[in-house]
C-alpha cells in the first residue's frame, strides 16, 4: 500500500467534494444530505471483484451524495451502513459477498463478491483554514498497517505515518465511532424484529452498537428486503417508530451528542428517563395521582414491599396476575348469573308470547272463507305472523345461549372476553322487531325492550373500558387480603395500603399489567382501533416497533418487561445493553436469566474487546471482576500497554494536604501536560453529601487557574465540557471521562455495603486516561476487593513521571 499516494487521493477527494457538493433532496433526505457538508467520508477501500477488477469505494456514514460524482475514475460511494458498507470491518485478503433482491418476489438482482485489498478509516473534520483533513487514520493491507493523526500533516512532512498516541477527548460525550469492529459490526445489521441482549466489560461499544442500530433499522433504504417485508413505510412513521429507554437524566443528556450524529431525534418522543415515563404514562391512564387517579405516589424513599430484591419482584407481580384472571372470571360469571336472573321471568314470557303469535296467525288464517282477497289478506297477516314468530325464537334461543355460558367450563381469557363483548353488541343491535300488531300483542314490545336493556348491561358489565379500569382495583384488593399483605408487604405497610400509596416497585407491577392487557388484544383491535376506550389507546399509541434499553442491569426483569413490552410481539424488536458487574441499584439484574420468566426469548451476546481505557487502567476492572467473580475474565483492552500512558495515582491524604488540594494540583497538571486544555474531567464521591463542600474547596483552588468547577448532586446535567465536575457515584453509569478523580473510595464501603464491589468496577473503569484516587486508611484497613484494586496504583504525588504500576503498592 502506497501511504502516500492513498492519502492525496483521500485529500483530493475531500477537496473535490468541498467544492462541488451541494445538498439536495426532500423532507426525507436533506437531513442525510446536510450532515455530509460536516462529515462527508468516513472511509476509503479498494476492492477486487470477482472478475479480478478492482473498484475504489468511498464510504459515508449515512447518506451517499446526490448527483455528486467521486473525482477518482471508477470509484464509487457507498453508505456504511449499506450492505456494501460491511466491507470496511474486513481485514485486508478476506472476502465480502452479499445478494441484493427483490423485496416483493424474493428474485436475486445483485450478487456481490469482493475481496478486500486496503483500506483507511478517518474522521472527516474542517482545519482552522476551513479546508476537510482525515484524521485518526487506521491503514491496512495485506500484512501490514499503519496509523497517522492527519492527512495534510502526513503530506506536508509534517509526521510520518506510524504508531499514533491515544487522543484525548475534551468534551463529555459517547466516542463518535462511525464504523465498529466486525463484531459490532455484525450486531448492528441483525433484522429489526431481533430481541438481541448485548453485555460486555466497560468501553467495549455496548452503547454504540445500539445506537448504530436504531440508525440503520430508521432508514428504510437500509433495511434488507425481509425486513421491509415485516414493516411497510407507513407502519415505520419515516423512521420515527423507536424509544430508546435509560436510568437517568444525566446519561439521556450524555447520548445526546452520539444521537445526534447517528441523525436520530435526542428529543422527549424518542428518549426517555423510564421512571418518569412510567410515572407520567400512570397518571395519564388514570392509575395514581390527579384528582381522578385510583392510588396517590408514596415518598421515593418509602418501601412497602418486604423483598426489593431477587425473584420477588417477579413473585409479586406473577401473583398479581393471578388475581387478575381471578377477578375478570368473576366479573364475566357475576354479569351473566345477573343477566340470567333478570332474563329468566321475561323470557318464559316472551315464549308464552310467542306461542300466542304462532296461534293468533292459524286462527286468522281458518276464519278467512272462501274469498280470494280475503283469504290473500289472511295469508299476508299469517306470513307476518310466522315470520314474527321465527324472529322471536330465534332471540329466545340467543338469550338462553347466553345464560347457558353460567355453567360452561371453559377459559375466560382476555380476548374470550372481548369476543364475548363483540357478540353482545351485535346481539344488542339485532333486537329489534317489526309488524307487531300492538294490540292483539301488547307484551311483546315491552319485554324485547327489557332483553335489550339486559343484553346492553351485561355487555357493559365486560366492556373494554370496566376491564381495564378493575386493574388497579383489583391490586389494591390484593393487598387488601390479610395473605397477600403477610406474604408480601411490610407491616408498616398497612397504613399506607389503606391510604391506598403505591411505592415505587408496585408502579412497575402495575404497568405491567396495563400492557398485559393491551398485548393480549392487540390483535382483535384490527387495523383503526374502532370503539377502543382512551386509557387503552393511550397505551397503544406508545407502542414503537424498535426499543432500546440502556444500562439494562440497572433495572429489576419486571421493568424490563414494561419497557419491551411496549413493541409488538411478531414484527417489532427489542434490543438491551449492559454490564451485570455494573449493577449500581439494588433492585438490578444479578443475572441475565433473570429476565427470562417475563422476557423470554432474548439472544446474548457478550463483547470482548474495551476500547476505552488505557491496558494499564484496563487491568484493575479485569481484577476486579475476576475477584468478584471468580470467574477469568473474557475481555481484553484495544490497546497495547504503553510506557507513555500515566500510572493511576493512589493519594491518602493527611492534615497538612487534604483530599481537594491534591486534586487540584492534579488537574492543573494535566492541563499543562494536555497543552492548555482541560479534557473532560469527573470527580467522583461516594453521596450526595460530600458534593457541594468538595466543590466549595476545588473552587477556591482552581478559579485563579481559570477552571470551573460545577456540583451535580442530582446527576440532572453534564455541565459544559470544559469543567471540572463533581458527581456522587450513583449517577455516573455509562458515561466515561479522559479523567476521572475517586475522592473517598474507602467510605464506599460503609456506604454501599453490598453493591461496593460494583461501585469500585463502575467508578474506577469511568477514566480513560488519568485515574486518581484519595483514601484516607491504610491499604490494610481495606477491602480485599480494595486491597486488589491498590496493586495497580503508584503513590507518587504527580502524573507527570511514567513508571511500571505498582512498584510503590
Amino acid at each position: 500500500m502506497n501511504i502516500n499516494a492513498v492519502a492525496k487521493q483521500i485529500i483530493d477527494e475531500l477537496d473535490h467534494f468541498q467544492k462541488s457538493f451541494r445538498v439536495q433532496g426532500g423532507g426525507l433526505t436533506f437531513d442525510a444530505q446536510g450532515s455530509l457538508r460536516e462529515d462527508p467520508l468516513i472511509g476509503y477501500a479498494v476492492a477486487a471483484k470477482s472478475d479480478g477488477a478492482s473498484v475504489t469505494i468511498l464510504l459515508c456514514r449515512h447518506a451517499i451524495p446526490m448527483s455528486h460524482e467521486p473525482r477518482t475514475a471508477g470509484a464509487t460511494y457507498a453508505s456504511y451502513l449499506s450492505p456494501l458498507g460491511k466491507i470496511i470491518t474486513r481485514t485486508p485478503g478476506e472476502t465480502h459477498a452479499f445478494v441484493v433482491k427483490h423485496v416483493r418476489t424474493g428474485l436475486v438482482l445483485e450478487d456481490h463478491n469482493y475481496t478486500l485489498v486496503e483500506k483507511d478509516q478517518f474522521r472527516s473534520k474542517r482545519t482552522a483554514e476551513g479546508v476537510f483533513d482525515a484524521e485518526d487514520n487506521r491503514f491496512s493491507w495485506v500484512g501490514g498497517g499503519a496509523l497517522a493523526r492527519s492527512l495534510r500533516a502526513l503530506l506536508s512532512g509534517a509526521v510520518p505515518a506510524g504508531p499514533s498516541a491515544r487522543r484525548h477527548q475534551i468534551r463529555v460525550q459517547l466516542p463518535d465511532l462511525a464504523i465498529l469492529d466486525s463484531a459490532q459490526d455484525d450486531l448492528f445489521r441483525l433484522p429489526f424484529n431481533h430481541r438481541l441482549r448485548i453485555s460486555g466489560a466497560p468501553g467495549t461499544g455496548k452503547t454504540t452498537v445500539l445506537l448504530k442500530r436504531l440508525s440503520q433499522k430508521t432508514k428504510y433504504e437500509f433495511l434488507t428486503d425481509a425486513e421491509q417485508r415485516i414493516a411497510t413505510p407507513a407502519e415505520w412513521q419515516e423512521g420515527r417508530s423507536w424509544i430508546l429507554f435509560t436510568p437517568s437524566d444525566l446519561l439521556k443528556s450524555y447520548l445526546k451528542e452520539a444521537l445526534n450524529k447517528e441523525l436520530l431525534p435526542a428529543d422527549e418522543e424518542h428518549v426517555k428517563v423510564y421512571s418518569t415515563f412510567r410515572n407520567t404514562l400512570l397518571r395519564e391512564i388514570r392509575f395514581q395521582g390527579g384528582n381522578n387517579g385510583y392510588f396517590r405516589v408514596a415518598a421515593r424513599e418509602v418501601n412497602l414491599l418486604k423483598r426489593e430484591t431477587g425473584n420477588e419482584h417477579i413473585l409479586l407481580t406473577r401473583a398479581v396476575g393471578r388475581h387478575l384472571e381471578d377477578r375478570f372470571l368473576k366479573m364475566w360469571r357475576s354479569a351473566v348469573q345477573e343477566f340470567n336472573n333478570e332474563t329468566r321471568g321475561p323470557l318464559g314470557k316472551l315464549a308464552d308470547a310467542n306461542q300466542a303469535v304462532l296461534l293468533k296467525g292459524a286462527e286468522i288464517l281458518k276464519e278467512a272463507g272462501t274469498d280470494i282477497i280475503e283469504l290473500r289478506r289472511a295469508q299476508e297477516r299469517f306470513t307476518n305472523f310466522r315470520n314474527l314468530n321465527e324472529k322471536l325464537n330465534q332471540i329466545v334461543q340467543q338469550i338462553r345461549r347466553i345464560g347457558a355460558l353460567q355453567d360452561a367450563d371453559q377459559a375466560v381469557s382476555l380476548p374470550f372476553l372481548y369476543g364475548k363483548y363483540q357478540d353482545f353488541l351485535a346481539l344488542h343491535a339485532s333486537l329489534n322487531i317489526e309488524n307487531v300488531e300492538s294490540a292483539l300483542f301488547p307484551d311483546i314490545p315491552g319485554l324485547i325492550a327489557g332483553l335489550q336493556k339486559e343484553v346492553r348491561d351485561l355487555t357493559d358489565a365486560i366492556a373494554l373500558r370496566r376491564l381495564f379500569e378493575s386493574i388497579p382495583r383489583a391490586y389494591q384488593e390484593f393487598r387488601e387480603d390479610r395473605s397477600n399483605r403477610d406474604r408480601y408487604f411490610t407491616e408498616e405497610a398497612t397504613p399506607l395500603i389503606r391510604e391506598k400509596q403505591l411505592s415505587s416497585l408496585e408502579q412497575d407491577t402495575l404497568l405491567f399489567h396495563a400492557l398485559e392487557f393491551v398485548r393480549a388484544l392487540r390483535r382483535e383491535f384490527g387495523a383503526s382501533f374502532t370503539g377502543v376506550p382512551g386509557s387503552v389507546q393511550l397505551l397503544l399509541d406508545k407502542m414503537r416497533l424498535l426499543i432500546a434499553v440502556d444500562e439494562a442491569t440497572d433495572f429489576s426483569s419486571v421493568q424490563i418487561a414494561c419497557m419491551e413490552r411496549f413493541a409488538p410481539i411478531q414484527s417489532g424488536g427489542v434490543t438491551i445493553c449492559g454490564d451485570i458487574l455494573q449493577r449500581v441499584t439494588r433492585q438490578g439484574l444479578k443475572r441475565w436469566d433473570e429476565i427470562d420468566e417475563l422476557s423470554p426469548g432474548f439472544t446474548g451476546v457478550d463483547l470482548s474487546v474495551s476500547y476505552r481505557q488505557t491496558a494499564r487502567l484496563f487491568a484493575i476492572a479485569r481484577d476486579i471482576f475476576s475477584h468478584v467473580t471468580g470467574e477469568t475474565p473474557n475481555f481484553r483492552s484495544a490497546y497495547e500497554q504503553s510506557a507513555a500512558d500515566p500510572d493511576p495515582l493512589w493519594f491518602r491524604p493527611t492534615k497538612a494536604a487534604s483530599a481537594g488540594s491534591w486534586v487540584a494540583g492534579r488537574i492543573i497538571e494535566i492541563c499543562d501536560l494536555c497543552e492548555g486544555h482541560l479534557p473532560a474531567t469527573a470527580i467522583l464521591v461516594p453521596t450526595r453529601k460530600e458534593v457541594q463542600p468538595l466543590c466549595m474547596e476545588l473552587r477556591g483552588l482552581l478559579e485563579s487557574h481559570g477552571v470551573e468547577v460545577q456540583a451535580s448532586e442530582d446527576g440532572q446535567a453534564l455541565g459544559d465540557g470544559e469543567r471540572v465536575r463533581i458527581f456522587p457515584i450513583e449517577f455516573i453509569k455509562g458515561l466515561e471521562f479522559e479523567v476521572a478523580f475517586y475522592v473517598g473510595l474507602d467510605q464506599m464501603a460503609d456506604v454501599h455495603d453490598e453493591l461496593v464491589d460494583r461501585y469500585f468496577y463502575v467508578g474506577l473503569s469511568r477514566a480513560r486516561s488519568f485515574l486518581g484516587v484519595t483514601c484516607e486508611r491504610s491499604p490494610k484497613q481495606l477491602t480485599k476487593t480494595l486491597q486488589l484494586v491498590h496493586q495497580h496504583f503508584s503513590e507518587r504525588v504527580s502524573f507527570g513521571e511514567f513508571e511500571e504500576p505498582g512498584a510503590n503498592a
